[in-house]
């Protein structure tokens, strides 16, 4: 019996979150700088909540309404938000690494400064997203809808932009391969400012 409990401690230290915390959270439409990491939010509504610099990291997201909330600086590493509604949200800053969010609703989010590392973003709907100085590593894109969303200071060369739609897609000073460059004029992109299309 001692090791079970011990076990549920171990989980608690390991995952972080508190049910206090998530209570506040939905109580009070604001937990800012909260523990949620690993917390089951699946199917909420937190359209316009303040979840600033909290911690979702392994959070269970499907399907919840984040439209308009304010999630700058927020943990949103190794969670998983499959057809989760980021309509409009503020993701400045946000560490979105490892994020699985395919087919998830992206438009119109601020993204500036995010960490994209390896985060899926396959299918996802992010038409005039703004994606300035977002940090792409191995981000999949795959399939993805960001037309007349704004790639400003990215480099995206390792990033996986196959099918995806650039239909009036801004990129601005920003770094891609060859064949995505030709992919992006295919689409109507707008290529702005110092590009490099790189081999």
């Amino acid at each position: 019996m001692r090791i079970f409990w011990l076990f549920l401690l171990a989980l608690t230290m390991l995952w972080g979150f508190s049910q206090a915390d998530v209570d506040a959270l939905i109580q009070n439409q604001e937990c800012p700088a909260c523990d949620l990491s690993g917390a089951d939010l699946r199917d909420q509504d937190f359209s316009g909540f303040d979840i600033s610099g909290a911690n979702l990291s392994h959070a269970k997201l499907d399907n919840a309404n984040f439209f308009m909330a304010d999630l700058n600086g927020t943990r949103l590493d190794h969670a998983r938000a499959h057809g989760t509604i980021f309509w409009k949200t503020n993701l400045r800053d946000a560490n979105l690494s490892y994020l699985d969010a395919q087919s998830a609703n992206i438009k119109g989010a601020h993204m500036e400064h995010s960490d994209l590392t390896h985060a899926n973003l396959r299918d996802t709907k992010a038409w005039k997203a703004d994606f300035s100085h977002a940090y792409f590593d191995h981000t999949i894109l795959t399939r993805s809808e960001l037309g007349d969303a704004l790639l400003a200071f990215v480099d995206v060369r390792s990033s996986m932009l196959d099918e995806t739609l650039l239909w009036e897609t801004r990129f601005l000073d920003a770094t891609l391969t060859q064949a995505q460059c030709e992919h992006a004029k295919s689409e109507e992109a707008l290529l702005q400012g110092n590009m490099h299309c790189l081999p």
